[in-house]
């Protein structure tokens, strides 16, 4: 939901955003009615369930490089502790990989 009437330009570069804010501040009549405001992406999380508490951070890297092959810059993982003996692994990956293991509905680890 965007609010007082705004509309929201998702760019594939840093380039195309520039290329926007300077039209937008080259235009006097733009610069009264648009007020540009840049959000900060999130990355898609996805949860491994019922892990054993000995697997490590490493460990789960590991698997994911091995299961996913290109894993990106950004991957974040982090554990979830379940009241049983299992853990929960949380990791937030790029779109792309994400849309890859909707497809696949599995990840294998070892």
């Amino acid at each position: 939901m965007l609010r007082n009437d705004g509309i929201a330009v998702d760019c594939p570069s840093q380039q195309d955003v520039d290329k926007i804010l300077e039209r937008i501040g080259n235009n006097p009549s733009f610069q009264e009615e648009i007020q540009p405001i840049s959000i900060k992406k999130h990355l898609p999380k996805c949860i491994v369930y019922s892990i054993e508490p000995e697997f490590t951070e490493e460990q789960m890297e590991a698997a994911l490089l091995q299961s996913l092959g290109d894993v990106h810059k950004d991957l974040k993982v982090f554990p979830i502790k379940r009241r049983t003996c299992k853990t929960h692994w949380v990791f937030q990956t790029p779109v792309y990989i994400y849309r890859q293991l909707r497809k696949r509905q599995k990840l294998t680890i070892d």
